[in-house]
C-alpha cells in the first residue's frame, strides 16, 4: 500500500474513465486542477490510452517510475494485473499539465463512492 499511499496523498475521487476492453478498470482522481489516472487489468496484457502532448510519467505499484512519451497525442500504458498510477510521481506530486484537465470531465462517477471504497475494491 505504500506507493498508492504516497502518489494518491491528497486526491479527490472523480470517477471511472471509459472502458476500451471489459477487463480494463481505470479511475481519475484529482490532485488540484490535475488528473491523476490509475489503472490496470484484470486478465493482464491490454494496454490504455491517454490524451496528452508532453511525456507524461507512470509509476508502477512498486514505485518504479518511467516517462511515457505521446506519440499522435496519446500516450500508450501498458497494464498488467496490477495498477499503475499516471501522471504523478512516487511522492506524490502530479507533472503539471501531463494529462488535459478535460479528463476529469470524462470520468462517470461512482454512486456513493468515494476514495475509501476505491481503495477497498482495488485490494
Amino acid at each position: 500500500y505504500a506507493t498508492l499511499t504516497r502518489v494518491l496523498f491528497k486526491t479527490r475521487y472523480v470517477g471511472e474513465l471509459p472502458r476500451p476492453q471489459p477487463t480494463i478498470r481505470a479511475y481519475v482522481f484529482r490532485r488540484g486542477e490535475e488528473p491523476v489516472v490509475v489503472a490496470w487489468d484484470t486478465a493482464g496484457g491490454n494496454s490504455y490510452d491517454l490524451p496528452a502532448t508532453v511525456p507524461v510519467p507512470v509509476v508502477d505499484i512498486m514505485g518504479n517510475s518511467m516517462m511515457a512519451i505521446p506519440a499522435a497525442g496519446r500516450i500508450r500504458i501498458e497494464l498488467s494485473t496490477s495498477p499503475v498510477y499516471v501522471n504523478t510521481t512516487v511522492f506524490g506530486t502530479t507533472h503539471a499539465h501531463g494529462l488535459p484537465r478535460g479528463l476529469l470531465r470524462q470520468a462517470k462517477p461512482l454512486p456513493d463512492e468515494g476514495s475509501e471504497l476505491f481503495i477497498k475494491r482495488l485490494y
